[in-house]
């Protein structure tokens, strides 16, 4: 156990054993490590590849207070699927990139998310709902690219649609729920911004 210390490399015989209290991360040091469970306890951030390419993940307690998951994260691991905290306000670029056994994604009842960087669930090649929340307010390029088994996609009405928009890879056999009500001007970019993409639209969405 470590506690109030600052981990920069970990064994990878470590087991069983539980990190708690740690006040301090560098980039990607548990990478490799067999580790069963991890506490976040007095750390209000953690930094970029903590989880990169982690072919089996531990339980993973977060902090309350935490406000961001960084840049690759938890790109290129195995996880199955993963609960995002209320206080999250940010989602750093390729946080779940090529996350292949990704399956579900839930984001915390009265959740804060503002903002997704680039790539953010791009190539999630399992995801099959995403319902974001209705705070976001900035999105970065291609966050939903090639994840093919993405049936119901539900974007809020606060969620800008511009040229980072991008749906490439959608088949015949996805569909896009967009809260906010059918606007030609909204549609336009939409479809402009859909390259590659054979999805269904849906607006006005009301559904859960």
């Amino acid at each position: 156990t470590y506690v109030g210390k600052t981990i920069h490399n970990i064994d990878t015989t470590v087991g069983s054993e539980t990190f708690a209290q740690v006040t301090s991360y560098g980039n990607g040091p548990l990478q490799g490590a067999n580790i069963k469970k991890i506490t976040f306890t007095n750390v209000d951030t953690v930094k970029g590849n903590l989880f990169h390419s982690f072919t089996k993940l531990p339980e993973i307690v977060f902090p309350e207070g935490l406000t961001a998951l960084p840049d690759d994260f938890y790109a290129y691991s195995f996880i199955e699927e993963v609960t995002i905290p209320a206080s999250i306000e940010k989602l750093g670029a390729s946080v779940f990139e090529s996350c292949v056994n990704l399956k579900k994604i839930t984001f915390a009842d009265g959740s804060k998310l503002k903002e997704i960087g680039n790539y953010a669930f791009s190539k999630c090649i399992k995801l099959e709902t995403l319902v974001l929340p209705e705070t976001i307010d900035t999105v970065g390029t291609q966050i939903f690219r090639y994840d093919v088994s993405l049936k119901k996609l539900i974007i809020p009405e606060s969620f800008p649609i511009n040229n980072n928009m991008s749906f490439t890879g959608f088949g015949s056999d996805q569909t896009v729920y967009f809260r906010i009500a059918e606007d030609v001007r909204y549609r336009t970019l939409v479809y402009n911004f859909a390259d590659g993409c054979d999805a269904n639209f849906v607006f006005g969405y009301k559904g859960n």
